[in-house]
């Protein structure tokens, strides 16, 4: 999920430019890219909300997950109303982010609280993997400012690689241990088929 959140922060508009072609106003690219950047810093959310609420589901509190979900939209409903009226579709995506990433939270936060004696290193992850994603996207975008390249998924296929790349030396630098395993299925998968 952070890895994407990279490349569609690098990329949005480029990739809306492949998919859309010349059906919508060259304009409004930059609008799409703005919105899926900002939607794309919820995707660690949107990933991992799923997987707590199966630790409700095994306690046999089926419910709780939907109920607090059903409390989170109430709650942000007004975020979402000002946002679309200050930041327009940039800002429904933000909202998004932010309704999401609150809920996972307060879900983390109920969780830990039935499991008082677990140990979780949360924080450490965290603390690697936010620079790495701020440099995967630094980097993107710095690419973005100097190449001169008209054509949409080529200049798209470049922005990607260069801040997946960064993303991804900055998570085996910071020694990311989930980004290792990933880097090691992804290994024994490209041997098997070689």
């Amino acid at each position: 999920a952070f890895g994407a959140q990279v490349c569609l922060t690098v990329a949005g508009s480029e990739i809306a430019q492949v998919i859309y072609g010349d059906r919508i106003p060259l304009s409004q690219y930059a609008d799409i890219g703005a919105a899926v950047s900002l939607f794309g810093c919820g995707l660690w959310a949107w990933s991992s909300q799923t997987v707590l609420a199966r630790g409700f589901y095994a306690q046999g509190r089926t419910w709780f997950p939907t109920v607090l979900g059903s409390v989170a939209v109430l709650v942000t409903l007004p975020l979402y109303v000002w946002c679309r009226k200050e930041y327009g579709v940039a800002g429904l995506a933000g909202a998004s982010s932010v309704a999401i990433s609150a809920y996972v939270l307060a879900l983390v936060l109920f969780l830990r609280r039935d499991f008082p004696g677990c140990v979780d290193d949360y924080g450490r992850f965290v603390s690697r993997m936010i620079p790495s994603v701020l440099l995967g996207i630094a980097a993107g975008k710095a690419v973005g400012a100097w190449l001169v390249w008209d054509q949409p998924l080529g200049r798209g296929v470049v922005l990607v690689a260069v801040g997946g790349m960064v993303y991804l030396g900055a998570v085996m630098v910071l020694d990311v241990p989930e980004a290792k395993q990933v880097v090691k299925m992804v290994r024994q998968r490209w041997r098997r088929h070689r």
